[in-house]
């Protein structure tokens, strides 16, 4: 399953466990608009099989690589 946010969201910011145990999540798209995530846990207990499409030097993608997670930056 994935989450997509639209091509030129809004969205800025994310909570810190915003995908908590969304153990079905394997893909999702986080804006280039984004440019804050709270905290290092936002795919808590979600596995190992999420990968996050991120904008490539953006916010998102720093975040990502910073705290492990996985990421195909575009």
């Amino acid at each position: 399953n994935k989450a997509d946010f639209e091509t030129g969201s809004a969205l800025a910011t994310t909570g810190s466990t915003a995908f908590r145990n969304c153990t079905a999540l394997t893909n999702i798209y986080i804006p280039d608009g984004v440019s804050s995530i709270s905290g290092s846990a936002i795919f808590y207990l979600c596995g190992d099989q999420v990968v996050a499409n991120v904008a490539e030097d953006s916010y998102a993608h720093k975040y990502m690589v910073k705290n492990g997670y996985n990421c195909t930056v575009r």
